[in-house]
Parts: structure tokens; C-alpha cells; sequence
């Protein structure tokens, strides 16, 4: 064997070494891998909560990828959402929700500079839940080697959670899919206990449905069943961020508490409940489908603690149940009113609110003009003067004319601020004395004065009339035409409501009651080329009748 032979040997030599030794450090890393796992299998199977388990699970990922920070996310079927453990339950919000789902919903781990997203996935495919990982250095391919799916880890983790799916099918409502009233203790000592002792702002909204009784009465049980489902998708749908969440606490009464601003629960009440006034539920009568559509009365009130007195769990149902009372009351107010509105038990809470939806339409998008021009509502509202009061709902009235597509919203404030208030709608304007040049009889609210356009005050005819019209169709012109109009209308027998102003005039009439007299208006040679009609967003309630009777409960 010649020099360059024995080289080449020992060449080779050393590279097997290398290789055995670089195996030898893959053995016992592997082996290392293997008993954390069966570390981690032995501390699952002692663990009896899920609360010791979840820590478990964040414990042995840091092991398994030498991370410096993991959090494992949880999965609530039934309020679809997730939750990690704490002093109390964490619950994501929307913006930081949503890569944890589409992680959940891909089932595929997703990488960043220092942060990986893994979803825990079965070997028959079912996601468990997800784990957020952090590390400073950077994650390898081969960190993620214990999570692949279907591996024993996972396995692990499934078996851990299996006794968690069956807890939340417990404190489930089988109908509604809301959480039960066991799932509402639950979520009282775990959630709202925390928030209320960290200050956080929560609220309670009762929700009863109308006339539930004569849905029953009329289409049979199976149809209240479905009407109930129906429902509480809404709500459930409603809750689907942070700690929101919604219960079923019997019959057809379901509450919701809401992690927010008492204004803004307000608004999302709101909204909830016009949804729902317009969900259609197809039920059967006489083995023939019939399409029902049902309303809700609505309660809100916001919680207020004792502050002397600290929250905890033992006495959380206590605080909580008082303020319950209060958002019950609320709710039958809402019954005794007419029912299909929202109610809210301070008062306060409420004119804020509709302070809010006014400054927000009146902003013309910029958002920033917000404050100040709720500063400037709430001097006239809050005004002993009745013209500063009616000077926002005058404001809101020329916004309706000239913004059709929000006309049906303007309207309902100012209906709604008129009532928070203590004011009548019909009292919006003192009346004044008929002028000569009138040539028929005027009623005491018509009050036009032919004078100089550019010098004209605002005056109003059968004002008291506009918060009734239903259809809402505007006829803009100047304020002579305007007025000949109303003139006009008197003579036909339209009901009518019509503002003088000399810029923004305009009569308001039901546009489906009165299409002919607007017709021949635009027709009317002397009117043809100075009017212009905007409608107001139909009103689908006045057109389409429901099929839903009025037998109350």
C-alpha cells in the first residue's frame, strides 16, 4: 500500500468518525426527544384540568424547540374561538384571532423571523388547537419535527383535550349552541371576575323575543325550536370577538355580555337587533313552508362592582345576578314600550350613544371632526332652549334630504333623540301666525313667509307630520316652489311635511303611498325643471307585511 493509498484510508477514516459522531449527537438528541415526550405523556395523563394540561403543552414545546416563549391556543367549538389559561381565561381578540384560525383551518405551520404558528393535527386529520411560539434565534425545520401530525405528542395532546370537548359539549345548549347556564357560572368565574377586578368596562344585555308564544301557538314547537336556532346564530355571531360571549338561560330568553364601552354595547345591540328584525326563518305549516320573521326586546345595562367590595369567584354570581336584574328590567321596559328596541337601563348611557351615531353620521367621513361635533350636540341637546335642541334634530332632518342612502337612519335618530330627551316630535315647532298672501287655509304649523330667499329664516309646514311618514321621498327645490308644492299637496290630500329655508328646501312625502302625486309634480310644467327626488331607502316592513302575527305572549 503506497503513501497516497494510506491517505486516502485515513481520509476515509475520518469522515466515518465525523458521520458517527454527527449520528451519535442525532441519537441523543432523539433520545432526549423521546423521554421529554414521555415526560410530557406521564404528566398529560396525571393532569385533571385542562388548565395544568395547556401548561404542559406550552412546557414541552419550549423543551422540544428551545423556544423562549410558547402559548398554546385552545379551541371552543361552540363560541368558535379560542382561549389560552391565566390567572383567567385569555381570549383573542379579531385582529390577533385571526392567524390562529386560518393556522387552525390550513392545518400548516406557519414561519416567521422569530414566531411560528403550529397547529396540532390528528392522524385522522382533526385540528386540536394551535401553539404560538417565540424564539430570538430563529426557528429550524427541524424544531417542528415532534409536532407533525399524527405524531405521539399529538396524540397526547388529543387524548388531554378529549375530557375539555366533552366539558364544553356539557356546558352547551344543545339547541341554541350557546353556552348553558353551568357554562355561564363557568364563564363568570374564569372570564368576568378578571375583568371586572382589572376595571375592564363589561355590559349585560337581556334578549327576549316577541310574541314567542304565538309562534308556537300558530306554526307548532318544531318552528319555536327553529326560530330560537335561528336567533342565536345572530347573537352567537355577535360575540364572536375577545371575551364576548352569549348563553341561553331558558325559554326563549338569552343574555349577552359584552368586553366594551357601554356606548359601543349599546351599538352593537342595535345593530343585533335590526338583524335579527330582518332574518328569515323558514318553518312549516301544514307540511307547506312559511317564511316567519320575528323581533326582540332588548335590555343593556353596564356592570358596576361595590368598589369596597373585591370580586372574586365565590362571590362573582352575586354581582353578577344583581346587574342582571337591572338589564331584565330594561328588557321588559322595552316589552311594555312596543317591544323591537333596545332599552338601556342608564339613561345616561343611552343619550351618549345616540350623541355618537349623530356625530358619526354628521362627520362627512372625517373622523377626526368627531369630538368636537359631539361637543356641539351634546351643548344643544343637553340646552334649555328648545330651538338649540331642535337645531341637531333640524341638522339631522337636512342631512335625511340631502343623503338619501342614510335618510332611513337620520330619521330613526332623530325619532330616538326626540324620546331620550323628553321631547315630542310634534312639538318640534311653536306655531305662527298665517301670513296674508297664504290663499288657502294653513294650518297653525304652516308658517311659510314670502319673503327675500337670502334673508329667510327656517320655517317649517305640518312639520309635525314628518316623523310619520314612512317612505321617506324628498322634493328638493327652492323655498317658493317648496312651498306652492306643500300648497298642492294640502289641496290632493297627501300627507306631507315640507321645510322652507331658501337652500335646502324640500317636501317630504311616503314615496309607495303617493307615487302618482310625485309623478305629476316632476310632469307639472311650472315644477318640472326646479324639483328634484330623492328616496329614502324603502322601508321593506311597510312593503312586505310579515307573515308573523301580533298575538302576544
Amino acid at each position: 500500500m503506497n503513501e497516497q493509498e494510506i491517505k486516502e484510508m485515513l481520509e476515509r477514516i475520518a469522515a466515518l468518525e465525523k458521520k458517527n459522531s454527527s449520528l451519535e449527537n442525532k441519537v441523543n438528541i432523539l433520545e432526549k426527544q423521546v423521554e421529554t415526550v414521555n415526560k410530557f405523556v406521564a404528566a398529560i395523563t396525571e393532569s385533571q384540568s385542562i388548565e395544568t394540561a395547556m401548561n404542559e403543552i406550552e412546557s414541552v414545546t419550549k423543551q422540544l424547540t428551545d423556544c423562549d416563549k410558547a402559548t398554546f391556543y385552545c379551541y371552543d367549538s361552540s363560541a368558535d374561538k379560542f382561549f389560552s389559561h391565566g390567572d383567567y381565561r385569555n381570549w383573542q381578540d379579531a385582529r390577533s384571532a385571526e392567524e390562529i384560525k386560518t393556522a387552525f383551518a390550513v392545518q400548516k405551520i406557519h414561519r416567521k423571523e422569530k414566531e411560528a404558528v403550529i397547529p396540532l393535527v390528528t392522524s385522522k386529520g382533526k385540528s386540536l388547537g394551535v401553539i404560538v411560539a417565540e424564539k430570538e434565534c430563529g426557528f429550524k425545520k427541524t424544531d417542528f419535527d415532534s409536532f407533525k401530525q399524527g405524531s405521539n405528542m399529538v396524540n397526547t395532546v388529543e387524548l388531554a383535550l378529549k375530557k375539555e370537548y366533552e366539558h364544553q359539549g356539557r356546558i352547551t345548549d344543545e339547541l341554541t349552541n350557546l353556552k348553558n347556564r353551568q357554562g355561564l357560572n363557568e364563564y363568570l368565574k374564569n372570564t368576568l371576575c378578571g375583568n371586572l377586578n382589572e376595571e375592564k368596562p363589561v355590559s349585560i344585555v337581556m334578549c327576549d323575543i316577541d310574541h314567542f308564544k304565538a309562534v308556537n301557538d300558530t306554526y307548532g314547537h318544531e318552528a319555536g325550536d327553529t326560530i330560537l336556532k335561528g336567533v342565536a346564530a345572530v347573537l352567537g355571531g355577535g360575540t364572536r370577538d375577545g371575551a364576548d360571549c352569549a348563553f341561553r338561560m331558558g325559554g326563549e330568553e338569552m343574555v349577552l355580555i359584552l368586553n366594551c364601552a357601554p356606548e359601543k354595547a349599546v351599538d352593537i345591540t342595535e345593530r343585533l337587533r335590526e338583524q335579527i328584525e330582518n332574518t328569515v326563518h323558514t318553518v312549516m305549516q301544514n307540511d307547506t313552508p312559511a317564511e316567519v320573521k320575528v323581533t326582540v326586546s332588548m335590555g343593556v345595562c353596564d356592570i358596576r362592582p361595590n368598589v369596597n367590595i373585591e370580586v372574586t369567584p365565590d362571590n362573582i354570581r352575586e354581582v353578577f345576578d344583581e346587574e342582571l336584574t337591572r338589564a331584565d328590567r330594561a328588557a321588559y321596559s322595552a316589552k311594555n314600550n312596543g317591544r323591537n328596541q333596545v332599552v338601556v337601563y342608564d339613561p345616561k348611557i343611552y343619550k351618549s350613544y345616540l350623541e355618537d351615531k349623530a356625530s358619526e353620521l354628521l362627520c362627512g367621513g372625517n373622523t377626526e371632526a368627531i369630538p368636537k361635533i359631539k361637543e356641539s350636540i351634546v351643548t344643544c341637546l343637553e340646552s334649555k332652549n328648545q330651538d338649540d335642541f331642535y337645531s341637531v334634530t333640524d341638522t339631522l332632518q337636512d342631512y335625511a334630504a340631502n343623503n338619501p342612502q342614510s335618510a332611513e337612519t337620520a330619521d330613526g335618530l332623530i325619532s330616538k333623540i326626540c324620546r331620550a330627551y323628553g321631547y315630542d316630535v310634534s312639538e318640534q315647532e311653536k306655531p305662527l301666525q298665517q301670513t296674508e298672501k297664504s290663499k288657502i287655509p294653513v294650518q297653525p304649523s304652516a308658517v311659510y313667509e314670502q319673503q327675500d330667499e337670502t334673508k329667510l329664516e327656517v320655517k317649517y309646514y305640518n312639520k309635525n307630520e314628518y316623523s310619520g311618514i314612512q317612505n321617506k321621498t324628498y322634493i328638493g327645490t327652492d323655498a317658493k316652489t317648496a312651498y306652492n308644492i306643500s300648497r298642492f299637496a294640502e289641496e290632493k290630500g297627501v300627507n306631507f311635511s315640507a321645510k322652507f329655508d331658501g337652500k335646502n328646501s324640500a317636501v317630504t312625502v311616503d314615496g309607495v303611498k303617493n307615487k302618482g302625486f310625485i309623478e305629476t309634480v316632476k310632469s307639472m310644467s311650472e315644477w318640472s325643471n326646479k324639483v328634484q327626488i330623492k328616496a329614502a331607502k324603502a322601508r321593506e316592513q311597510y312593503q312586505k307585511p310579515s307573515q308573523n302575527t301580533d298575538r302576544g305572549r
